[in-house]
């Protein structure tokens, strides 16, 4: 009784094995496809071709240099459906504006605009999911490269003069007896 039920998980234990097997050669079958798809020398995307190869295949371009057509492709991966894949060639088409505009030198007429573009694909990907810290970085650096009036940019006074005066009368509001822990001198702020 005791080794038919050894034997019964045993053959489970076994089947699950395998259809595990099972399912990580197909993804693999999948991976090797699409990387073949997307390496495939001379092979332009095509309208019905998967999302994934397309922005695969933009940012192989555009990290070997094509930027021209690397910009087309990533163009064509905004107008598929997935949102995330929409977001990710933003990012990447920012990336590469940004990159361009980084090897201008200061006195290229086009460096204003490349870094106009880069920061308004970034704006775009920021409005779709304003949790991604890399697209945020990215928009600050293109900003600090080349400010916006009417921003406040980061190391600079951002105090205007109504936050000033509101601080202030708030300052003369407060009794003496009250300060806050950080400020008080000879005090533990934590417990005994």
């Amino acid at each position: 009784m005791k080794t038919l039920h050894l034997n019964i998980a045993a053959g489970v234990l076994a089947a699950l094995c395998l259809a595990t097997l099972g399912v990580t050669l197909r993804e693999r079958q999948q991976a090797v496809a699409l990387n073949r798809a997307v390496a495939a020398p001379g092979r332009s995307a095509t309208v019905g071709e998967d999302a994934r190869i397309t922005l695969a295949r933009g940012l192989m371009m555009a990290r070997d240099g094509d930027h021209a057509n690397a910009q087309k492709v990533l163009q064509q991966a905004l107008q598929h459906g997935d949102p995330a894949l929409q977001n990710l060639a933003r990012y990447d088409l920012g990336n590469q504006a940004l990159r361009q505009a980084l090897k201008m030198g200061s006195a290229d007429e086009k460096l204003p605009a490349m870094l106009e573009l880069a920061k308004q694909q970034y704006r775009d990907a920021l409005l779709r999911e304003p949790a991604n810290l890399a697209v945020r970085y990215n928009l600050e650096r293109a900003l600090w490269l080349a400010p916006e009036e009417g921003i406040a940019q980061p190391g600079k006074d951002q105090n205007t003069s109504r936050e000033f005066e509101e601080a202030k009368s708030n300052e003369d509001t407060k009794d003496d007896k009250e300060q806050a822990t950080t400020t008080m001198k000879n005090e533990a702020g934590g417990l005994p």
